[in-house]
């Protein structure tokens, strides 16, 4: 992967980089703008719906498993009594594939 042909391809000067990153920008912007479109109607139709998906599971989880006092990155009471089991079924997760079980 040193050498070769395909090296002298992707030589340029930093003023090639900055020429081509003010080339592609109005793209860019276009490609950002549509993302936050998708996020704002996607948002509003679980709004609508009253439905969840995964990445929303895990900010709730995060928002209870954590302080929120804003300064520190710490567990809430609900996280620390939580989290001996947590880590055993992380380790038993990862080496097999078993299910963990929390204790009662």
């Amino acid at each position: 992967m040193k050498k070769g042909p395909w090296r002298d391809l992707l030589r340029f000067t930093t003023q090639q980089w900055l020429e081509g990153l003010q080339q592609i920008l109005p793209h860019v912007d276009l490609f950002i703008d549509l993302i936050s479109q998708f996020e704002s109607r996607y948002e509003s139709a679980k709004q609508r719906e009253r439905a969840l998906d995964f990445a929303d599971l895990e900010r709730q989880t995060l928002h209870i498993l954590q302080q929120q006092d804003g300064k520190t990155l710490a567990p809430s009471p609900a996280g620390a009594a939580t989290i001996g089991d947590l880590r055993t079924c992380w380790w038993m997760n990862t080496r097999t594939s078993t299910r963990c079980r929390m204790r009662s």
